[in-house]
């Protein structure tokens, strides 16, 4: 069945309506407490999401793909945290929103449990990563 477009229409419009939003507060406001808290937001669920997700996969599950997974989580993981933690100076409004982009992406993964039940383990997202599928 086809959406409707108010079904369709009105989030794309608020999205865009955040976006224009970040975009002039980019051109009066200069980076600094308002980028980085921002970007520490978004960071923080980058590294908990990336955690969970090594988390989840079973260590029966070897193999170029899975080591490979299991890397990248973790590389995705210790740079979240060294930018939180190590950054020199605050994030430019272009990282911030890429930081953003990516958190936003992760936390609504369709298929997927609601994202707070998720990370505390109480429901398994996918059979294959735990050695049934």
């Amino acid at each position: 069945m086809k959406k409707s477009l108010t079904q369709r229409g009105l989030p794309m419009v608020c999205m865009m309506i955040v976006m224009l939003g970040m975009y002039f507060l980019s051109m009066f406001v200069a980076p600094g407490a308002v980028t980085f808290a921002l970007s520490a937001f978004a960071l923080t669920i980058i590294l908990i999401t990336a955690l969970a997700r090594v988390n989840d996969i079973n260590i029966k599950l070897t193999g170029i793909r899975w080591g490979a997974r299991r890397l990248g989580l973790l590389m995705t993981a210790a740079g979240a945290a060294g930018v939180i933690l190590l950054g020199d100076e605050p994030p430019a409004w272009k990282d911030t929103m890429l930081h953003l982009g990516v958190a936003l992406t992760w936390f609504t993964t369709p298929n997927m449990p609601p994202w707070w039940k998720w990370i505390s383990g109480k429901e398994v997202p996918n059979p294959e990563m735990q050695g049934e599928g």
